[in-house]
């Protein structure tokens, strides 16, 4: 009995951590502008401030969905994330270092 309630628990155990593995997973698809949700085009929209939109992408993390879109501003490649709902969820701004070349990312969030 007491070798069947330990295979068992660790069996249960198993699961779990591949439950948990499976919850993580993430995938991204580029999609086009008019399969997004309308709040995530306003919201692109705004963020963008009329820069042409270079990619979207749709990421599904777990059984999350969120939304990334780029753009060069100023010289500056820009990527937002943002929610279904159209909750900005962060904005990157890579700047490119002349001197050498390397690229330096800076990252903002707008989550308090």
């Amino acid at each position: 009995m007491k070798k069947a309630f330990v295979i068992a628990s660790l069996i249960i155990a198993f699961a779990g951590i591949s439950f948990a593995a499976l919850a993580n997973i993430e995938s991204e698809k580029e999609i086009s502008w008019d399969d997004l949700p309308r709040a995530v085009q306003l919201t692109i929209l705004e963020a963008a401030g009329g820069n042409e939109i270079l990619e979207i992408e749709e990421i599904r993390k777990g059984d999350g969905v969120f939304y990334e879109a780029d753009w060069i501003e100023g010289g500056e490649e820009i990527e937002v994330q943002v929610a279904l709902d159209g909750v900005l969820l962060s904005r990157e701004v890579e700047i490119e270092d002349g001197k050498n070349g390397d690229d330096e990312d800076s990252e903002e969030s707008d989550e308090d």
